[in-house]
């Protein structure tokens, strides 16, 4: 408690605070054993009983202290990358698109010719969703891409969009069984779009951020069969590129042939 409120509270004005504040409170020796009300569903951490002792005396009761050690704040180094991202993007001719990582069954898996055999159809799922439409964390952009792609059908072709944003992956080896990966993901539509033409975007922005690249002959299910690769970054897979497989398209009831790559940021730092 004095650690984090920077001054000795005796355990009679403790228990005077939380009481007035509706928690009941019994004490044995140095111990409190404090009960919130049934309505506070927002406790999570005994920390948060500590705020609702400050809350309840007042800010203005403590004396303030001036900061002991001088920080500036500055962008991590992954997003410093990411916003060079956008910006080479948005110069190559892309129109940047913000989507919400949670999305839906159909349009995650189904739409995109994702079966149980695939490693991509393993995804983070919601318990109790309220909405089938975001009952699971997305794995890769493209299905978000192409959900804006679907709904443009009577914009003016050539369609270039992009987005940076973050995924969800299974990892069994982190602390939460997730990780999060933030990736750039690219899709060109128009009559003549091609594995080529995505292609020279992604030499052009790899050209801008001096990273050397290569790409490998891979086979997917979203892809057409001989028109898909994977990007890698010495021998580290970060990504695909490739021609959306047609039924992919009918399933989106998109018109116009489609070309996309998508690649994690981290291993370009």
């Amino acid at each position: 408690m004095a650690a984090a409120l920077g001054t000795e509270l005796s355990m009679k004005e403790i228990r005077s605070s939380l009481t007035s504040y509706g928690h009941a409170v019994t004490s044995a020796g140095e111990t409190l054993t404090v009960t919130p009300p049934a309505y506070r569903n927002d406790l999570m951490h005994p920390v948060d009983i500590i705020e609702d002792v400050a809350i309840s005396r007042g800010y203005a009761s403590f004396s303030p202290i001036m900061p002991s050690a001088f920080t500036v704040g500055s962008l991590t180094r992954i997003e410093q990358l990411s916003d060079k991202v956008r910006e080479l993007m948005v110069g190559f001719g892309f129109q940047e698109i913000v989507s919400n990582i949670l999305g839906s069954k159909e349009d995650l898996l189904q739409k995109m010719r994702l079966t149980s055999q695939e490693q991509e159809s393993r995804v983070i799922e919601i318990d109790n969703v309220m909405s089938q439409s975001v009952e699971m964390l997305r794995q890769w952009i493209l299905p978000s891409l192409l959900r804006v792609e679907a709904t443009s059908s009577r914009s003016f072709y050539p369609h270039f969009l992009f987005e940076v944003g973050e995924v969800a992956i299974l990892d069994v080896s982190a602390e939460t069984g997730s990780r999060t990966e933030l990736r750039l993901s690219a899709l060109c539509a128009h009559a003549g779009a091609s594995f080529s033409e995505c292609h020279s975007f992604l030499e052009l922005l790899c050209f801008y951020l001096n990273k050397a690249y290569r790409l490998q002959p891979n086979s997917h299910p979203s892809f057409l069969e001989g028109r898909v690769a994977q990007i890698l970054v010495g021998d580290q897979p970060i990504g695909l590129i490739g021609e959306l497989h047609p039924e992919v398209l009918e399933r989106w009831q998109i018109s116009m042939p489609c070309s996309m790559f998508e690649l994690t940021l981290q291993p370009l730092l």
